[in-house]
């Protein structure tokens, strides 16, 4: 009932900042940035040190005052980040380790989601529950007018990714007064998928916009039979060619929704406009070149300020505006390759966001190369300092691991070796990684 009552109260919040002027939000996202930065002040040792250091001002003080941060500085600083004695990175990393339930709560009290993210470096993030519904409270932005509905998300449905976690939480909560909610297993076979959600009959589809295309190519061959009314989107680049394919085949609107495993629901598009809607109602955007930093006004457990996103967003230029918040071209994210391989009765793919979300311990970072049809190398990097015997343990875990995807994926067929390497190959257009190369 307290997780419903936020959600209702910052849905209410939500309304009201809507009818703001740009000055009134801007005024209100500054409060609570000194809000934070004298919680974090008292806190966390690593925010009072930058605090120290750049002698700022804790009553008049603007994001800009402190220092960017990345992902490997939140790693390396954990335990000094983090404002909760209760929470600490071996935990942590133990607890990721152990619990493959994404319903799980660290503590009994925490929501925990992680990410290798698209360069490979895995990322762990950690909110309160009253925090984790906070952050997606902006889920109940532009829904259809009846909400009782049923609702697929198709994604990796065993571990702490923030798709699933946020499908799973939802599904708690809102099947109880609103919604019909499931959850399918994107690492089941697509013959597979396409039974279930024909059996379900979803009037609203979450999932991503590769698999969105596969799906639509069984729609139009006659295997997937169902009748959409709205469709939601997110984790990859959305392509103009393929959201034409998407609409076109299912003859419904498609939404984009912006969101990471460090803030959550950050913006959305609406079924009846171009482009993404930031949500700056709890998080400041600051808009560079090839990079934006996202400051985060409500998770004060693991408080992010100025943490640098790799995603290029490009500001709108409108001559009318409902609505204070900033207006985006949709984000311009990293496209990665699905592995396309054969299977024992024809071919699948293995989604790339399969690979993004794949945890082991000790494995710090990877990269799928496929060397055929049905064959493949896992190229990894380990922590440092192990010894022979973690080592060795760690070759087994991701054995393991890769073994339950080919097996529910119906591709036993499949070899792959393992490969310790000292660098990864690079994309020779972009210079950027490529978490699958082909």
């Amino acid at each position: 009932m307290r997780n419903l009552l936020t959600l209702a109260k910052s849905a209410i919040a939500h309304k009201f900042n809507e009818k703001l002027t740009r000055h009134q939000l801007e005024a209100r996202q500054l409060k609570k940035f000194r809000n934070l930065v004298a919680f974090v002040n008292e806190r966390s040792p690593f925010y009072a040190q930058v605090i120290e250091k750049n002698q700022i001002d804790i009553k008049c003080c603007i994001p800009q005052d402190f220092p960017k941060i990345t992902k490997t500085d939140l790693i390396n600083n954990f335990d000094d980040i983090i404002t909760d004695s209760r929470v600490t990175q071996k935990e942590i990393l133990a607890f990721l380790s152990s619990s493959k339930n994404p319903g799980d709560l660290f503590k009994d009290r925490f929501y925990v989601v992680h990410t290798s993210g698209s360069s490979g470096e895995i990322g762990y993030f950690v909110y309160a529950q009253h925090e984790w519904f906070k952050g997606l409270s902006n889920l109940l932005r532009f829904q259809p007018s009846n909400l009782k509905k049923r609702i697929a998300f198709i994604g990796p449905v065993e571990g702490h990714y923030t798709g699933v976690s946020i499908a799973i939480s939802s599904q708690h909560l809102f099947n109880k007064y609103l919604l019909d909610s499931r959850v399918f297993d994107v690492n089941d076979s697509l013959q597979t998928i396409v039974e279930q959600l024909n059996q379900f009959q979803p009037h609203i589809l979450i999932t991503y916009p590769s698999i969105l295309r596969l799906l639509a190519e069984q729609k139009r061959s006659g295997k997937l039979r169902i009748k959409l009314k709205l469709i939601k989107t997110s984790g990859e680049a959305l392509l103009p060619g393929a959201r034409a394919f998407i609409e076109q085949t299912f003859q419904t609107p498609l939404v984009n929704i912006y969101i990471s495993s460090e803030n959550l629901i950050m913006g959305s598009g609406h079924p009846q406009q171009e482009g993404l809607l930031l949500f700056e109602d709890d998080l400041m955007f600051e808009l560079e070149d090839d990079h934006v930093c996202v400051t985060n006004l409500y998770n004060y457990t693991m408080p992010l300020i100025r943490y640098t996103v790799a995603d290029k967003l490009v500001p709108e230029q409108l001559t009318k505006q409902p609505y204070p918040y900033m207006k985006v071209k949709e984000v311009l994210g990293r496209s990665e390759q699905d592995l396309r391989l054969a299977t024992r009765n024809g071919e699948d793919v293995i989604s790339h966001h399969i690979l993004t979300e794949f945890f082991v311990q000790n494995l710090e970072r990877f990269q799928i190369k496929k060397t055929s049809d049905s064959s493949f190398v896992f190229r990894m990097q380990a922590s440092p300092h192990l010894d022979n015997l973690q080592k060795k343990k760690l070759f087994e875990d991701i054995q393991y691991e890769l073994n339950q995807i080919l097996n529910k994926k119906l591709m036993t067929n499949v070899q792959f070796s393992i490969e310790e390497v000292d660098s990864f190959s690079v994309n020779e257009k972009s210079g950027k990684f490529q978490l699958v190369v082909v």
